[in-house]
């Protein structure tokens, strides 16, 4: 077994075996009970430690956890925190094996910037990640495509890095000439109006405020303050789960009105 990439420096559990089933240990002498969320009880041993391995080999990816200690949540004081499920929690990744196209490789990198703007609409400052490609700064008469990318549902701006490990998928891509140097912008997909109430025809998933974010308010503040081509041909977005949702409803409207 190898610990989890995601474990605190000198932390060695969780860690993940060959055949992809996690061995989880957790120091919690006077518990009653400990779990982990999604996996099942866990058991105490002589030393204070409960232990539990994964039943069945877990999917490939990123999974997130939390240990449950007498009833209460709580992230891996082992791990880093995420941002996920609407909560700080911890996360495991299981490698696949053979695969290396989000691994950090021998190639030119680019870098996540974050970069903070004042919303007049929701009137508060907003903040959104944003890729830039490897020579962004040396080549400063180059100008480049966006594509605005969008979280899921209980997730945020930091997700596509931290969880998807976008920089280096994006590094890989674009040095692989599988894909043209490129912008990505990732913002946090909740927005509200403090003057309105949110209202429309779009259920639960409505995103009415955050659309006009987008579309009169980020849109124009990343065209200003990055060498973008700013016209709809170079222009994309798209999502995961409800980012998916915001690309197909915002993304119709932003052609409409952004001309440009």
């Amino acid at each position: 077994t190898t610990p989890n990439e995601h474990n605190i420096n000198g932390a060695e559990y969780p860690r993940i075996g060959e055949d992809r089933r996690v061995h989880f240990r957790v120091f919690a002498p006077n518990a009653q009970k400990v779990e982990i969320s999604f996996r099942g009880e866990m058991t105490k041993e002589a030393d204070g430690y409960w232990s539990l391995v994964s039943k069945e080999p877990e999917v490939v990816g990123f999974h997130y956890y939390q240990i449950i200690v007498d009833g209460v949540s709580t992230a891996d004081p082992n791990g880093k925190p995420f941002f996920g499920m609407g909560k700080w929690v911890s996360g495991i990744e299981i490698p696949e094996e053979g695969v290396d196209y989000y691994l950090p490789q021998h190639v030119p990198h680019g870098e996540i910037r974050t970069q903070m703007y004042y919303s007049d609409i929701t009137q508060a400052w907003r903040k959104c990640l944003v890729y830039t490609p490897a020579g962004y700064d040396e080549n400063n008469t180059q100008k480049y495509p966006v594509l605005y990318l969008q979280h899921g549902s209980g997730e945020d701006e930091t997700g596509w890095s931290n969880q998807g490990k976008a920089d280096n998928i994006l590094d890989n891509l674009i040095a692989g000439q599988k894909a043209v140097p490129m912008l990505v912008v990732m913002d946090r997909g909740y927005a509200t109006d403090p003057t309105e109430k949110e209202t429309g025809q779009k259920g639960r998933f409505n995103f009415n405020t955050f659309e006009r974010v987008v579309i009169n308010e980020l849109i124009p503040m990343i065209d200003r303050n990055y060498r973008t081509l700013p016209d709809r041909e170079h222009r994309a977005i798209a999502g995961l789960s409800m980012g998916g949702f915001q690309a197909v409803s915002i993304g119709p409207v932003s052609y409409t009105h952004l001309r440009a």
